[in-house]
């Protein structure tokens, strides 16, 4: 079982897992970067993700402008993206046995979990506005209502213009 030291605690759906990430050097400023992961009610088998690959950044700096693959900060949704993948190739994460290992690499920090979120996102941002755009031809165009701004007492009312008076008629008021 994975130690509750220094590990952090995932929910995916209504399964309980813990993950650790850890690196191992593999020669100055290169180190490879390791994530365990299981089942926090089954003491059963551990994924264990290999192929990813970390750089120190004051020895390697990046090269290219955006290019943050090998300076990767894996966060809850990598994590829980590699235990789906895994899931889908066949770790039973239920069940007692030996590790069972997912080859990784650094692609998914680009490509991952929250890079197939943003695309599902907007591809239904854009099915809802061209539904929209239907349902608008379709309905009668909207009447228009006065707006009414509501102010509390503790903010300042905002100033109101007055248009300068018309020359050659009384002003009503002063």
């Amino acid at each position: 079982m994975i130690s509750k030291q220094k590990a952090r605690r995932l929910t995916i759906g209504d399964n309980a897992f813990r993950h650790k990430v850890s690196t191992t050097p593999i020669c100055r400023g290169i180190y490879r970067l390791n994530i365990t992961v299981q089942s926090e009610t089954h003491n059963a088998s551990k994924l264990v993700v290999e192929g990813l690959i970390q750089k120190d950044i004051s020895i390697w700096p990046p090269t290219e402008h955006g290019d943050n693959r090998y300076y990767p900060t894996v966060t809850r949704h990598e994590v829980e993206w590699l235990v789906q993948e895994a899931i889908h190739k066949g770790w039973n994460y239920t069940a007692i046995g030996s590790n069972f290992t997912l080859q990784a690499s650094n692609e998914i920090f680009g490509i991952g979990y929250l890079a197939e979120q943003i695309t599902k996102k907007k591809a239904e941002s854009e099915d809802n506005s061209k539904n929209k755009k239907a349902d608008k031809t379709r309905l009668a165009p909207p009447t228009r209502r006065p707006v009414v701004q509501h102010h509390s007492s503790h903010e300042p009312q905002p100033r109101v213009q007055r248009s300068p008076p018309l020359v050659g008629l009384p002003v009503l008021g002063r």
